[in-house]
């Protein structure tokens, strides 16, 4: 039994996404205590519940303590590697995050060899200090696939905080790859061409909002020279009123990098479309090939993949570096450092 303080380091949800995945990859049983102890409202939120179940719903085990408020939960993975349902359903009565509520599967979709899909009805698509479906689409989804896995997620219904009420269609292809290079270190590094999304609830559409955000990004990034080579502005139907814009380019092989920003009451629409395009050109000059939101997500998909990977990130972030001390309990050979230069770093994972 790996036992784990699940107040340790960054101290919330992302143990729990990560330390089950690590459960059933290895077969070692798992006891998580002080789950989010420090947090103002500890222990298990919908969100995590719903991807919890979603996960045993998916590979079987015995699972303890899936309860509300809960501040403890073990785990006990099955024998046999097998999916029992390939068709996973759920509703989220909350705005809990459907990125997150996933993320537990994305970790887990790299230990297995069959496709499955999950249907989301309710959550949010949109919320703050997770990624938007967007980001997940454009940024995180593409790297995935270089280390072995296909998602696809087809948005039905958008939802915002407070009342959510999305809709949402993943599917995941495990095509795994065994023992690869990822390398991404290109030191004359230059970006150039740069994509934009905007998006607004129609309630916001006779203010403009999505328009203006996107207006301001592409000022700010145009002033450096940076050609705005793909945007898209949409109005979509929500149960609450709110707005996202993302900023980022991909070249696969050479750079994953995305920044985002979510509209906030009583902030001008053209303030939170400058934000992400100002932390893009920090991105630009630092000359890194991942943004720190993806640094976070792929270090326990590369280890599970056998991918060893090698690349330039602005920061280690305190959510990178509670990963690589939860994934070290339960693969103790994994190697993950961050060497510091000048700005930023390398993570590397081997």
């Amino acid at each position: 039994m790996i036992t784990i303080d699940g107040s340790y380091g960054e101290g919330g949800g992302s143990i729990i996404r990560l330390a089950l995945p690590l459960s059933y990859h290895t077969k070692k049983p798992v006891t998580i205590f002080n789950i989010r102890a420090k947090r103002r409202n500890p222990g298990l939120q919908t969100q995590h519940l719903i991807g919890i179940r979603l996960f045993h719903q998916l590979v079987g085990g015995k699972l303890e303590g899936d309860k509300k408020r809960s501040t403890k939960i073990v785990y006990y993975p099955p024998e046999d590697k097998k999916p029992l349902n390939t068709d996973l359903r759920t509703k989220i009565e909350t705005a809990g995050n459907i990125g997150l509520v996933i993320q537990i599967l994305q970790n887990t979709c790299f230990s297995l060899k069959q496709d499955f899909n999950v249907s989301i009805t309710g959550g949010a698509t949109h919320g703050k200090w997770a990624p938007t479906m967007e980001y997940l689409q454009e940024v995180t989804f593409p790297f995935l696939e270089h280390l072995g896995v296909k998602i696809k997620a087809k948005i039905e219904k958008y939802g915002f905080y407070p009342k959510g009420g999305a809709k949402v269609f993943i599917e995941f292809k495990p095509v795994l790859k065994k023992n690869s290079v990822l390398e991404l270190l290109d030191e004359n590094l230059e970006i150039k061409k740069v994509n934009i999304i905007s998006i607004e609830s129609l309630s916001l559409a006779q203010h403009r909002v999505a328009e203006r955000q996107l207006k301001a990004a592409e000022k700010i990034l145009s002033s450096k020279g940076i050609e705005i080579s793909k945007t898209e502005s949409m109005s979509v139907k929500t149960l609450s009123p709110g707005s996202s814009i993302l900023v980022y380019s991909v070249i696969p092989g050479s750079y994953f990098i995305g920044t985002d920003n979510l509209g906030e009451k009583g902030v001008r629409a053209e303030t939170i479309g400058e934000k992400p395009a100002k932390h893009f050109l920090e991105l630009v000059d630092w000359k890194v090939t991942i943004d720190e939101y993806l640094s976070d997500q792929i270090i326990l998909p590369a280890v599970f993949s056998g991918t060893k990977v090698k690349v330039r990130v602005p920061v280690f972030t305190k959510h990178a570096q509670t990963n690589a001390w939860l994934i070290e309990k339960f693969l103790p050979n994994t190697l993950i450092r961050f060497e510091k230069e000048d700005n930023g770093g390398l993570l590397i994972i081997n």
